[in-house]
């Protein structure tokens, strides 16, 4: 998968992590309504995260616990610095819990979405290969 695509993947799923996430709240009455805009600067903040993803994969070379932690950080980094702007930088203890919470959430859907969608390409590798074999020993 070119690079592009799988940070525009990463982008699509987390902004439709969230907007369905606010969806199921808002149906439980836990948050409000909000207005369009709101879908627009959660569009733009996992933006930003998935750019900065990027730019961790660019530069940290490591696929272990370093390269997590960062990724983790790549997502709570945005979403504080916005949080933090919208509420004119005032983060209580229990909004913050939630925050780190919900954003941790999201991103293990995100990465079970492309965890999935690499399993899905490779098993088509992995027939079309198969299929290749097959065809070889035939003739």
């Amino acid at each position: 998968m070119n690079q592009f695509k799988k940070y525009l993947m990463i982008d699509c799923y987390a902004f439709t992590a969230v907007v369905l996430a606010n969806a199921i709240f808002q149906a439980l009455n836990i948050a409000s309504e909000v207005p369009m805009k709101y879908s627009l600067y959660i569009f733009l903040v996992s933006s930003v995260i998935a750019f900065l993803m990027f730019l961790t994969d660019q530069f940290i070379v490591s696929n272990g616990i370093v390269k997590g932690i960062v990724h983790i950080l790549d997502v709570l980094v945005p979403v504080f610095l916005s949080n933090m702007l919208q509420s004119g930088f005032q983060l209580k203890l229990i909004e913050t819990l939630i925050v780190i919470g919900f954003s941790l959430a999201i991103y293990g859907i995100v990465y079970l979405m492309m965890y999935l969608s690499y399993r899905e390409k490779d098993a088509k590798l992995n027939e079309s290969i198969q299929k290749m074999r097959a065809k070889k020993q035939k003739s």
